[in-house]
C-alpha cells in the first residue's frame, strides 16, 4: 500500500487550506517554488488523496508519493523507497528487479505516464508483473543506449571545435537529469581500439558537421 500523501504533508507541516481537507483534491501551499507564500486565499499545490499524486498549477512541480516524500526529505526517490520497504519489513524477504527502483522522472523520461504500484501488482498478478518488470528494463536500456549515443557524440563535437570542458558540463547535467552517470560509459567508447559501429557513425557525423560549419568555410577560403 503506498503512504498516505496528506499524512506526509502534514509530517513536512505544509499550510493546508482547512475548507478542502474532506475533499479528493487537498490544497497546500507550495514548499518547491514557495509562489503562494504570503498569499493570502492563494493553495497553489494540489494532494490528490485517491490516486496519491501531487502536482503544483504554478510550476508544474508533479509525481507519486514517493516522488513528493524525496523532494520535501531531499532524498532520491530509490532511497525513500528502500526506507519505506524496511520499514515494512520487507528487507531480506524479497530482493527488489533493478525496475522497481526506477524512479518517477525516469519513467517519465522513457514516456510513462506514472509509476507502477509495484506491490500491488505482484500481489495481484505475478506473471503479468514479471513481464511488466522485463519489458520496462528493456526500455530503460534502450532508453540509456540513445543517450550515452548522443552524449558520445557531443564528446566528439566539443573535442572537434575545442569546447571540450563545455562538452562535459553538457554530459555531466543530461546524467544527473536522468539519475545515471553517462561519463565512464562515453570514455570507454573513446577510449576502445575498436569503437562499435554507432560510435564510427558518430565520428564520421560530427567530422561532416564541423566541415560544413560557416567558420570552417570561412577558413577554407582564406587557405
Amino acid at each position: 500500500m503506498l503512504p498516505n500523501i496528506l499524512s506526509v504533508a502534514e509530517e513536512y507541516q505544509l499550510t493546508i487550506e482547512p475548507k478542502s481537507l474532506n475533499r479528493r483534491e487537498v490544497l497546500c501551499k507550495c514548499p518547491f517554488c514557495l509562489a503562494d507564500t504570503n498569499r493570502k486565499g492563494k493553495y497553489y499545490l494540489s494532494l490528490n488523496v485517491q490516486d496519491q499524486v501531487f502536482k503544483c498549477w504554478y510550476c508544474k512541480e508533479s509525481g507519486g508519493v514517493f516522488r513528493f516524500m524525496a523532494k520535501l526529505s531531499g532524498k532520491t526517490e530509490a532511497e525513500v523507497i528502500a526506507e519505506r520497504r524496511k520499514e515494512r519489513g520487507q528487507k531480506g524477504t524479497y530482493k527488489p528487479h533493478p525496475a522497481e527502483e526506477l524512479t518517477t522522472a525516469q519513467l517519465r523520461l522513457m514516456g510513462y505516464r506514472s509509476k507502477p504500484n509495484w506491490y500491488e501488482l505482484r500481489k495481484r498478478d505475478k506473471g503479468y508483473f514479471k513481464r511488466t518488470l522485463e519489458n520496462l528494463w528493456v526500455d530503460w536500456q534502450d532508453f540509456l543506449d540513445l543517450q550515452r549515443r548522443h552524449a558520445f557524440q557531443t564528446l566528439l563535437m566539443g573535442i572537434k571545435v575545442g569546447k571540450y570542458s563545455q562538452a562535459l558540463a553538457h554530459i555531466e547535467k543530461k546524467s544527473k537529469e536522468i539519475g545515471y552517470n553517462l561519463l565512464p560509459d562515453v570514455f570507454k567508447v573513446y577510449g576502445s581500439e575498436k569503437r562499435p559501429d554507432w560510435a564510427e557513425d558518430a565520428q564520421i557525423l560530427v567530422n561532416e558537421t564541423y566541415e560544413n560549419m560557416p567558420h570552417r568555410k570561412v577558413e577554407t577560403a582564406i587557405a
